[in-house]
């Protein structure tokens, strides 16, 4: 598989960082799923994703409404959350150029609204 570009403009800091932190395949996401659980009830959204994403993939770690098998990084909303300094609000997916034509966007889920952060360890 063909590495994506880089994300960040310290993308190496940023994968070492994922890799420290990521938790294995298939390990207990208890918390994870409760902190999804949460930000939809309180955004009253159908969907809600902790996602991380590597040069190679985009990894669900929990989910709430719908858990894709797979998002190239290059092809997901949240490569551009990460890629800035916080929060990231699309109002309408349909109507932002760079995520119109996304699949999930004119395809089943149909996201019309997009709300993400990036996720910080310590020491940023």
């Amino acid at each position: 598989m063909a590495e994506s570009p880089a994300i960040t403009t310290d993308e190496a800091t940023r994968l070492n960082a994922l890799r420290e932190c990521v938790l294995p395949r298939g390990a207990p996401s208890d918390g994870l799923d409760e902190i999804v659980r949460d930000a939809a009830r309180v955004c009253d959204a159908a969907i809600a994703m902790i996602n991380l994403v590597d040069e190679h993939e985009l990894r669900v770690e929990a989910a709430v409404g719908w858990s894709p098998a797979t998002i190239a990084p290059e092809q997901s909303i949240c490569a551009q959350t990460i890629a800035g300094d916080g929060l990231l609000v699309v109002p309408d997916t349909r109507a932002d150029a760079r995520f119109a034509s996304r699949w999930f966007v004119v395809d089943d889920p149909y996201v019309r609204v997009y709300a993400g952060i990036p996720l910080l360890i310590a020491g940023g």
